[in-house]
């Protein structure tokens, strides 16, 4: 496994479960598909895509919280990773 750290201050990182292949897609203006599942800091699930649709959404429109907006870029395609974001990087809480 490989951990990447998305801030300085360690707010976001990305720890890569899956490599993908191809360059990241750090592209600005492009529409992404994700499945997520988002668990609190007891590792409680709040919130899942894993039996609906993905959730869309574009980069740079403020579609998403923070730490996602950062992270998902630097993915590649059919990359599984486990994103880690503090409160500073997800609603503020």
């Amino acid at each position: 496994m490989t951990i990447v750290e998305i801030t300085k201050d360690k707010g976001v990182v990305k720890e890569i479960l899956k490599e993908g292949s191809g360059n990241p897609l750090n592209e600005k203006d492009m529409i992404f598909l994700i499945h997520y599942t988002a668990k609190n800091s007891n590792g409680i699930v709040f919130e899942t895509t894993k039996n609906e649709a993905p959730v869309e959404f574009d980069i740079g429109k403020d579609e998403i919280i923070k730490g996602l907006e950062l992270s998902i870029p630097t993915m590649k395609i059919g990359e599984i990773s486990k994103i880690t974001i503090s409160n500073e990087y997800s609603h503020g809480k």
